[in-house]
């Protein structure tokens, strides 16, 4: 790494953030791909290392991003997969998962459900 890189530091604590955001896929992907996706991260971080800190920071967080959208994807497939199957538990434990996300997050939002209102 050059200089005006990230540190060894920041490299683990991006890797600690996308490792902790892998619980958001479904189980069964999160089990078969979590090595894969963790390795594939880093170097991903390490090819952008010599770009720049700056650099490493915006990969880090186009990968988090790019977790957290296939997350969703992912579990949108499962439920509607549940569905079909009528496996009602499944669904359920994601409209709890949802519940909790949102609940805490209700109050960011005014009256016309944009962080800000006119």
């Amino acid at each position: 790494m050059s200089p005006q890189s990230a540190s060894p530091v920041s490299f683990r604590l991006w890797r600690g953030a996308y490792a902790a955001l892998l619980v958001l896929l479904p189980r069964t992907l999160r089990e078969r791909h979590r090595q894969e996706m963790l390795d594939l991260y880093e170097r991903e971080l390490t090819r952008s290392a010599n770009a720049g800190a700056l650099r490493v920071h915006v990969a880090a967080m186009a990968g988090l991003t790019d977790l957290v959208r296939r997350a969703l994807l992912e579990r949108v497939v499962e439920e509607r997969q549940a569905l079909d199957r009528g496996e009602w538990v499944v669904v359920r434990r994601s409209a709890v998962a949802f519940t909790t996300v949102v609940s805490p997050n209700s109050p960011l939002y005014g009256r016309c459900g944009r962080p800000t209102c006119p």
